[in-house]
């Protein structure tokens, strides 16, 4: 009879998979941040992202406003504040999903929990150079 197999490795590596995909948006941007604070800085490539970032406050919702921009070598991370959720979300559909030259790399948005005062909310929008992996 053949000898019983001990539990296949793959299990674990599917459990670590759920479990990013469990990942709350508050873990995403601390692991983000992490990474984020922990990079040097690409005077190059961070002169020319935060150029292009900076058009993006232009395309800001009225009432909304950018907190911190700083780019560094593989991302840029914008906190800002918006009147509500809608007007969040209406600047990351118009200001970067539908708008293909605004921002040429991926990105990651996510609302910083708790929100500020009542009726803003803060966010924090991670925006990665072309080819980088922004999985937290």
């Amino acid at each position: 009879s053949a000898p019983a197999h001990p539990a296949e490795p793959e299990q674990d590596t599917e459990s670590a998979a759920e479990r990013r995909q469990e990942m709350t948006p508050e873990e995403a941007v601390t692991r983000l941040d992490a990474r984020f604070f922990g990079e040097g800085v690409d005077q190059t490539w961070s002169h020319e992202a935060t150029q292009r970032a900076e058009r993006l406050r232009t395309q800001l919702p009225q009432g909304a406003r950018f907190l911190s921009m700083e780019c560094r070598s593989s991302m840029c991370r914008l906190e800002m504040v918006h009147a509500n959720l809608e007007a969040f979300q209406h600047f990351i559909r118009d200001g970067l999903i539908n708008d293909a030259t605004s921002w040429d790399g991926p990105f990651m948005a996510a609302l910083k929990s708790p929100p500020g005062r009542p009726g803003e909310v803060e966010a924090v929008a991670y925006l990665a150079r072309p080819g980088t992996d922004l999985a937290p």
